[in-house]
């Protein structure tokens, strides 16, 4: 605001002065990143594999330059289109009446918790007989019938350290029925719960670390960004491609050292275990697929 002075009549005839201070916003400028532009060139898009959940940016010069303290999200648009059944989540392990362990693998794609009650008997049926009913019940928990006088053991397949089917449909390590019936925790039923965005070029400056609570994992992330959405149609995010719009109201403000400025970049996209998302992983066959994400920052003077 302009600076103001005014002339006022005080007590005992005295002058008063009122002034004002003159108040400037830090000058901002927009910091624009999207995931295509680790691609030099649109032709090059078309050749190879290429992920949008890892890769960097290369330029011949630096990004900016320039005298700035501050770095803030403020914007990302990320569409979301892995699939909960994927080959980290499409398989497990099924004993049946005490008889010998069987593989029990489901079809990559995206689930509701519905369809995939219903997968999952299909694929059961020459595994047991056809005597097991797979239903999703409310609130939210999967139940199999195997018929009186049966005996079903669901457990995970491979690597047990990971998260898998059984996982993903609310099991809980070896998962034994009894009484002829076996039901689930509560689950949603989806891939993950958050994504963390990393970019330890641009949080290299931030005195103070970021932290989780889950153990094992300890980096500075540029956002997280859940999978929840303001959609009340019943539906599970996660469940389905969809696309996450965040704008934050109070972003994450990043101190920057001011001689320093923004060169190359590299940014990674994690799972709510902290393992790198990866077409090759959740049944994609090529990175390239996967559309790309685009976040707004605003780079300021202090």
């Amino acid at each position: 605001m302009a600076a103001q002075m005014g002339r006022q009549l005080g007590f005992g005839g005295y002058i008063a002065e009122d002034q004002a201070v003159t108040v400037r916003p830090s000058s901002t400028v927009l910091f624009c990143v999207d995931s295509f532009d680790r691609y030099a060139t649109p032709t090059d898009s078309q050749f190879g594999l290429s992920s949008p959940y890892s890769f960097s940016i290369t330029r011949n010069q630096n990004i900016f330059t320039g005298f700035f303290k501050r770095i803030a999200l403020t914007e990302i648009v990320f569409p979301y289109y892995i699939p909960n059944i994927n080959p980290r989540t499409n398989s497990m392990s099924v004993i049946y009446n005490g008889g010998a362990e069987v593989a029990l693998t489901i079809a990559n794609g995206f689930y509701t918790p519905t369809a995939l009650a219903t997968a999952i008997q299909v694929a059961l049926i020459p595994l047991t007989n056809g005597g097991t009913t797979v239903t999703y019940v409310s609130p939210g928990r999967f139940s199999f019938d195997v018929g009186a006088g049966n005996d079903l053991i669901l457990f995970p397949s491979g690597d047990t350290g990971s998260f898998g089917l059984v996982d993903l449909i609310g099991g809980d390590g070896d998962w034994v029925s009894g009484n002829q019936i076996l039901i689930g925790k509560i689950t949603r039923c989806r891939y993950t719960e958050y994504m963390d965005i990393v970019s330890s070029q641009l949080t290299y400056n931030q005195d103070l670390k970021d932290a989780t609570s889950t153990n094992g994992i300890s980096r500075d992330v540029l956002a997280r960004i859940y999978l929840e959405t303001e959609d009340q149609s019943g539906t599970v995010p996660g469940t389905y491609p969809f696309t996450i719009y965040r704008q934050f109201a109070t972003p994450k403000q990043i101190k920057w050292n001011e001689t320093q400025p923004i060169g190359n970049l590299t940014f990674e996209v994690y799972d709510d275990r902290g393992i790198l998302l990866s077409g090759n992983d959740t049944g994609a066959n090529g990175d390239q697929i996967f559309p790309d994400w685009r976040m707004s920052l605003l780079i300021s003077e202090n």
